[in-house]
């Protein structure tokens, strides 16, 4: 009997929940048999999640809040997790082990990061730690632009730090749950470079499964290509990836039990895979034919309460968390896998839980709910607020340095019955922004305000762009919902609807944008000195101006697109 290797690797800042909101890859360590012989586990902790536990100080607290966002926004500790776990395979592997590799989210592309490096590299022997990072350096290249250097480097490491026994080390079984394709914010995101095939690679069998209803871009998912032609069977490998209803984490895990029902069925069908590529469970899961006892897995998982068991729903993380939407919203395309940046056609298998559950929208989803008013109306009051101060520092009725904070406040409050000069004025600015070019005079000769009040109202346009961001975000992805409602793994997304997904993030980023330019036109820096410089500015910041207007009437057909569906 071979030795078993697992390695577990958690979804981005998910962690232990002490079965309150555990994750597939949680799940699925609580269902092995890890002991020294025959099974060793290896558990990582999502990326961005330093723990559930309270720090020791404030200090520790609020490290550990920097960490986590640091690990969400850029992805940091990623490279840390594939190292560590490839460090514990160079330690323990033996010749004939069985490696088998997990993971949910982030952590799918840890888990096939670690297989790729593996069967790029073989498996360096223990003495050779050090050289971990390079081989992280090497595996992450552009591989296109290093051609055969890559390949020689590739061959070179592999000759000179490898054993004869773990040079060709194989990866029995790669099971993921809705790999992501990149790790971190966009624009500042780390990326999957390996090729989404195992032909030619030393994979046995692979699984994946999918989530349909996910509307994130930024959780663009990384299917395999399953190529038709190939012969997987003379090879000694297989590959299945099938499509699941729900979201992200209706898919992978991660909501409370009362609401995990649709991530059972991505659990039982993982488990059983597994199972039948000679994973072994703790005693009493499988039945007399060695299949799955569903039952025995999900009591072993939550002690029978006499409660009947949870519904199906599907979740969306846009629902509660509008925000996403300036991230970008899309519909995922099933018929799709891209292999080096090129379009490959395939055909989807959707679970038979799909039909099976015969859900609904919105009866069937969180879209069914009432989302909280609080944050919009305080979105509504700040918006309304930031414009009447934007257009009360551009007419000089306030006058920050010259009055105190009462005084402001005061004039503010009297602003709300001149809202038709507030706007009048904040109108002529954003006139300016766009069509100074046809004046045939350079930006500033025709400000419309004196530079000091036009600098004051775009600080205060800040604030208007946070506050309208989130209104914004709350109707693009209730519209976005309503359109797509739920999906079938035959349905193909409208080019129109991904590309309008992107209208909040054109607008904001694109108001953004506008205002950096505004404020560097009015600066005080001598711009005369740098000839040719305030013609630039000016229209970098036109062409700013001209993305919002653009993304906000991207919006606004997204919404009525929306309203229109709603009431078919």
């Amino acid at each position: 009997m071979s030795r078993q290797l697992i390695i577990c690797c958690d979804g981005t800042n998910n962690n232990l929940t002490g079965g309150a909101r555990d994750t597939n890859v949680t799940k699925l360590c609580d269902l092995l048999a890890p002991d020294a012989n025959s099974q060793l586990l290896y558990y990582d902790p999502g990326v961005g999640n330093p723990g559930e536990l309270p720090g020791a100080s404030l200090t520790d607290n609020l490290s550990r809040i920097f960490e986590r966002l640091h690990g969400l926004a850029f992805g940091k500790g990623v490279y840390e997790n594939i190292a560590e776990a490839y460090l514990f395979l160079m330690r323990h592997y033996q010749p004939g082990d069985q490696i088998f590799l997990f993971g949910f989210s982030r952590g799918a592309f840890t888990a096939r990061s670690i297989g790729g490096l593996v069967t790029q590299f073989g498996l360096l022997r223990p003495e050779m730690e050090g050289l971990v990072p390079t081989l992280l350096h090497v595996y992450f290249s552009n591989r296109e632009r290093g051609g055969k250097r890559y390949t020689a480097i590739r061959d070179q490491i592999s000759r000179l730090f490898t054993s004869d026994q773990t040079r060709a080390t194989p990866v029995w079984f790669v099971g993921v749950w809705d790999t992501v394709s990149s790790v971190g914010a966009p624009l500042l995101s780390r990326t999957i470079t390996a090729s989404p095939t195992i032909v030619g690679k030393r994979f046995h069998h692979v699984r994946q499964a999918l989530a349909l209803d996910e509307y994130r871009r930024s959780f663009e998912p990384r299917p395999y290509y399953i190529d038709p032609t190939h012969n997987y069977i003379a090879t000694g490998q297989s590959i299945a990836q099938q499509w699941f209803a729900g979201a992200h984490c209706d898919v992978g895990g991660g909501y409370a039990r009362s609401e995990a029902r649709l991530s059972q069925e991505a659990l039982l069908w993982m488990l059983q895979e597994g199972v039948n590529c000679q994973l072994r469970l703790r005693a009493g899961l499988l039945d007399a034919a060695g299949q799955i006892d569903t039952q025995a897995v999900l009591g072993a998982l939550e002690p029978p309460s006499g409660i009947q068991p949870p519904q199906p729903q599907v979740h969306s993380e846009t629902w509660s968390t509008a925000w996403w939407a300036l991230a970008g919203l899309q519909q995922r395309n099933p018929h799709v896998v891209l292999d080096a940046g090129e379009p490959q056609e395939v055909v989807p298998v959707e679970h038979p839980s799909v039909a099976a559950f015969g859900l609904s929208f919105p009866a069937d989803t969180v879209w069914a709910r009432r989302r909280p008013l609080g944050g919009l109306l305080v979105a509504l009051a700040l918006a309304a607020a930031f414009w009447l101060l934007a257009g009360g520092l551009l007419q000089g009725t306030i006058v920050p340095a010259r009055m105190t904070l009462w005084e402001c406040l005061l004039a503010l409050g009297q602003g709300v019955g001149q809202a038709g000069q507030a706007a009048a004025a904040n109108l002529a600015l954003a006139r300016w922004q766009l069509e100074w070019v046809f004046s045939m005079a350079w930006p500033l000769a025709t400000l419309p305000q004196p530079p000091g009040r036009v600098a004051g109202a775009i600080w205060a346009d800040f604030g208007l762009i946070a506050a309208y961001a989130f209104l914004l975000a709350r109707a693009v992805t209730w519209a976005f919902a309503h359109i797509v409602r739920l999906r079938r793994a035959s349905h193909r997304p409208p080019a129109l609807l991904n590309l309008l997904g992107l209208a909040a993030t054109l607008a904001v980023g694109g108001d953004v944008l506008e205002n950096l330019f505004t404020l560097a036109l009015v600066s005080a820096f001598p711009w005369p000195l740098l000839a040719g410089v305030e013609p630039v500015l000016g229209l970098a910041m036109t062409a700013a101006a001209l993305a919002k207007w653009v993304g906000l009437l991207g919006c606004g057909a997204l919404v009525v697109w929306g309203l229109a569906a709603k009431a078919r």
